[in-house]
């Protein structure tokens, strides 16, 4: 089992939460990049979660 994995993993995770986060406090009244913003984050999730599950070969 690769630890390094594992937590980069939870460090993307963490990463993406913060992302969204940010975004819906600081970001979301000046408009613009809004659809891309929350996509981001929500791929960094998937990311993370796909590293995590891979390393347990559940994927």
């Amino acid at each position: 089992m690769d630890y390094l994995n594992i937590v980069l993993g939870l460090l993307l995770i963490a990463l993406g939460f913060f992302v969204i986060k940010y975004y819906q406090e600081k970001l979301s009244e000046q408009g613009g990049l809004t659809f891309k913003i929350r996509t981001t984050g929500i791929g960094l999730i998937i990311i993370g979660l796909a590293l995590i599950l891979e390393e347990f070969n559940l994927l």
